[in-house]
């Protein structure tokens, strides 16, 4: 968006000044109090990152007809890694439940402060038509409740630029395959962040790096949370950066937008209560046409839970453009891992696969509705778990090479 508006007004100055004392007052108290939180951390460590283009243009505005059409589930699993001496770090299955229940509301425009939206903003705001499951299959296609445990014995907590957490080698959790989940981690994390995630445009680079790291005090709304982040909203945010949201004000002032039309240009991040979250509060950019003040209560701003209460139609585009045909979290689509193996699953959507390039991989669990081809010069190992309809098979062409190590035929219920 073009606007106007190229200096920051005072009183945006003058809380830019404050809220750089106080990173330099938190992280002098941090050498004192390692392990327990000292104060309110920023929300978000997640850098900034250009979104992926739609796999069929670049334009996000251009209106069409999507090819995945309805509700998208995306199985998670939580691995909860915390170190033997502080006991509270490992949370119990209600604070998790409790987390994936405000995911779910918050992505279906189902939070009960849905009400407190602007009229200025009803008008956009979106149900994302995106929900989540706890895991009920593991990689292996066996059941689980989509928990891990991890006891280590660090003295420290795990720096917020750090992936040690997401590796067995270094006192955390593996992930599990990111084709057919989404790996979180909640631990005892550096207390000047709240959380971060890992961004689409990493993940053919990263994969075992892939999904969102939360700290145990602001993960979910009961249990051992800690106010001012004791609404779950931490990982609504986050989610949003893993389906390739950025900041509502671009990380930058108000030359630098967010790459999504529906939301006002803002000079910076918005933190805190907001005079107690009541609108307008500030209107930091202004824009051409319509001008908005700040709409501060979006997700992916960085004020307290309390004000934030929507996603826009313009967000939900852009998360939802990543399961197109070709898109970077389509392979999700086909995961099964909602699914208990020991009850019957609904069978994945159609979609036959080609394999035409040497090193495709599938090391997870998988579901197909559809023909496997490998073509001439193609090339596929499976080192997972094939789950097949009745009517799907492989057919391997003249010159194409297939390896099976581990896989095997199962039919689902039509």
């Amino acid at each position: 968006m073009f606007n106007l508006n190229f200096y920051p007004p005072p009183q945006k100055l003058f809380t830019r000044l404050w809220q750089g004392a106080l990173v330099v007052f938190l992280g002098i108290m941090t050498l004192f109090s390692p392990t327990e939180l000292v104060s309110q951390p920023d929300r978000c460590g997640t850098p900034f990152h250009t979104p992926q283009p739609f796999i069929r243009g670049n334009d996000r505005d251009i209106a069409r007809a999507p090819s995945v059409q309805g509700l998208i589930t995306i199985p998670v699993v939580v691995h909860v890694v915390y170190p033997s001496s502080i006991p509270a770090a490992n949370i119990s299955n209600a604070q998790i439940q409790s987390q994936i229940d405000i995911l779910n509301e918050d992505f279906r425009r189902m939070n009960t402060d849905a009400s407190n939206t602007p009229l200025d903003f009803t008008g956009v705001a979106a149900d994302v038509e995106i929900e989540f499951c706890l895991a009920a299959s593991d990689p292996n296609g066996m059941p689980t409740n989509g928990i891990t445990r991890t006891s280590n014995s660090r003295t420290t907590p795990f720096p917020f630029n750090s992936n040690a957490m997401k590796s067995n080698s270094s006192g955390g959790k593996d992930g599990w395959p990111p084709d057919s989940y989404l790996n979180v981690w909640v631990v005892d994390l550096d207390p000047m962040i709240a959380g971060n995630a890992s961004s689409p445009s990493n993940l053919s680079s990263f994969p075992h790096f892939d999904g969102v790291v939360v700290h145990f005090r602001y993960f979910g709304s009961v249990g051992v949370v800690q106010s001012p982040l004791n609404l779950g909203r931490t990982m609504t945010h986050e989610v949003g950066h893993w389906l390739d949201l950025v900041h509502i004000s671009g990380d930058g002032d108000c030359s630098v937008d967010d790459f999504i039309a529906d939301t006002p240009t803002q000079d910076g991040q918005t933190f805190g209560n907001v005079s107690n979250c009541t609108y307008p509060d500030d209107n930091s950019c202004i824009d051409p046409g319509t001008d908005f003040p700040d709409m501060f209560m979006n997700y992916m701003d960085l004020t307290n839970d309390k004000c934030m209460n929507l996603f826009t139609l313009g967000q939900k585009q852009v998360m939802r453009d990543l399961f197109e045909p070709g898109g970077i979290r389509e392979p999700i689509l086909n995961s099964m891992g909602c699914c208990n193996p020991l009850v019957a699953c609904e069978c994945p959507v159609a979609q036959d696969l080609t394999f035409d390039t040497p090193g495709n991989i599938i090391n997870s669990t998988r579901s197909i509705n559809g023909t496997i081809f490998v073509e001439a010069g193609g090339e596929l190992t499976v080192t997972g778990t094939l789950r097949f309809t009745s009517n799907s098979g492989i057919v391997v062409r003249r010159g194409g090479r297939l390896h099976v190590n581990g896989g095997y035929l199962t039919r689902c219920e039509d």
